[in-house]
């Protein structure tokens, strides 16, 4: 029987990866099962438990019900048994077998009974144990952020893009757990509510992979949020007129966690596309440029069918984009970087590392008030 219930789940997930692109929901038989059974549970214990005895239940709960009862598959690796241990001692987490509505099976029981001398916490479960299907750095994660070594919110509804901004603008991240028994027998962007919490977790995995591109990422969401508050930003006019550049926007500011480089990269190749599709705004903006100069100016010849500039289009694209990271407020040599960005002269290694240097000192400056 387990065998054939992950195969139809499998079934289902690439059902459901089919609506992805149109970010529809989609329900099935057996999400609908769990939702009925786990939503009671989860409405109680929210008021409970601590957000990360919180996250722990919901995956043992999901766990136990998807592996014929059984929460644990195995211990963990030792090295990183090790390496959770160190973290234990800065942990406060409840009991394992005071969560209401959470079973342990015999086997799980057994298995925790050769490896601990002790009734273990929710996040002692996470530090030694393997959990069927779910990947080590969800134990990781789950350790670290019990420890303090994390900043996570946890929420119950879908947070829009410009809250995720703000969020790592400040240096946090989100972990978004469904609660009601709607929510909880979807898919949403193709996951069902067990994989959408682990991909929350995967994303705090690379927001705070080490010390330097933590802050290098929380410098350049500093940017991206001083930017898009400023009234005429041509990227949100932009956004208002392009439908799939503000999708685009939305995925940069919300979606990545990666290096200064390959989200400003992102971005910058996103707004290049947008401004073949729109060539009347930049045309328009070209010749209002020349206005302002004085001058005469001829319409703009665009071919909206390739997907790089024309020698026209260019012209106009670099007025508009030197207007606005004119406004940026960032040093000249930053500055320079960006615009050389998705060109032939991007120099790979000394303006990487201008971009790494200085959105590490941004974002130490807002984590730390250092200057």
């Amino acid at each position: 029987m387990p065998k054939l219930y992950r195969w139809k789940r499998r079934v289902e997930y690439a059902e459901a990866t089919q609506h992805k692109s149109d970010k529809l929901p989609f329900a099935s038989d057996l999400l609908v099962a769990e939702a009925q059974l786990l939503a009671p549970i989860l409405h109680e214990i929210r008021t409970l438990l601590s957000p990360v005895d919180f996250v722990c239940s919901f995956l043992l709960l999901y766990t136990s019900i998807r592996n014929n009862g059984n929460s644990l598959s195995g211990r963990l690796n030792p090295n990183v048994i090790k390496s959770n241990i160190f973290k234990l001692s800065y942990c406060d987490s409840r009991c394992c077998y005071e969560v209401p509505g959470l079973m342990l099976s015999e086997h799980d029981k057994a298995l925790i009974a050769k490896t601990l001398h002790h009734a273990p916490s929710l996040v002692e479960l996470f530090a030694y144990f393997a959990l069927p299907r779910v990947p080590v750095f969800v134990n990781t994660e789950i350790v670290s952020w019990a420890a303090g070594e994390r900043t996570l919110e946890l929420l119950f509804h879908m947070p829009s893009p410009r809250e995720l901004l703000s969020l790592q603008a400040t240096g946090k991240r989100v972990i978004t757990a469904w609660l009601q028994e709607s929510e909880l027998c979807q898919y949403v962007g193709g996951r069902d509510p067990m994989e959408f919490l682990m991909h929350d977790l995967q994303h705090s995995s690379h927001f705070y992979k080490n010390r330097e591109l933590y802050l290098e990422q929380v410098g350049v969401f500093d940017l991206l949020q001083h930017v898009l508050t400023r009234d005429n930003c041509s990227l949100l006019v932009l956004s208002q007129l392009d439908v799939e550049f503000r999708e685009d926007l939305d995925y940069v500011i919300s979606d990545m966690n990666a290096s200064s480089t390959h989200i400003l990269g992102m971005l910058k190749a996103k707004w290049v596309s947008a401004s073949i599709r729109q060539p009347e705004l930049y045309s328009r903006s070209a010749m209002d440029s020349d206005e302002n100069d004085s001058q005469e100016s001829d319409e703009i010849n665009v071919n909206t069918t390739r997907m790089y500039l024309t020698s026209e289009q260019e012209t106009a694209f670099v007025r508009v984009f030197e207007s606005e990271v004119n406004n940026w407020d960032i040093d000249p040599c930053v500055a320079d970087a960006f615009r050389r960005l998705c060109s032939d002269e991007w120099r790979q290694d000394k303006d990487q590392t201008i971009f790494a240097e200085y959105f590490q000192r941004r974002g130490e400056n807002v984590m730390f008030g250092s200057k």
